[in-house]
């Protein structure tokens, strides 16, 4: 079974007529969804005028677009 949450954007997020635009350069902005179970499916279309596309859930982290290595697929899990 499928079920669709809601987004709720924190920081500076806009919505626009393409989607939901994140700006700035700190990590104070948050796409937030209601609460999901796992196993969950997720699906993205980003860009960036820079570095830096970074997805989060829980202690979990991936990072497309790394500053250090742009040709790395960074992920990290901060529980371990």
């Amino acid at each position: 079974m499928v079920k669709e949450g809601k987004l709720h954007w924190q920081g500076d997020v806009e919505a626009t007529g393409d989607g939901l635009v994140c700006k700035g350069d700190t990590d104070g902005r948050s796409l937030l969804a209601d609460a999901v179970s796992v196993p969950f499916e997720a699906e993205f279309v980003a860009k960036t005028d820079s570095t830096n596309i970074r997805l989060r859930y829980g202690a979990g982290s991936v990072i497309f677009n790394w500053e250090v290595n742009q040709n790395q697929l960074r992920c990290k899990n901060d529980s371990i």
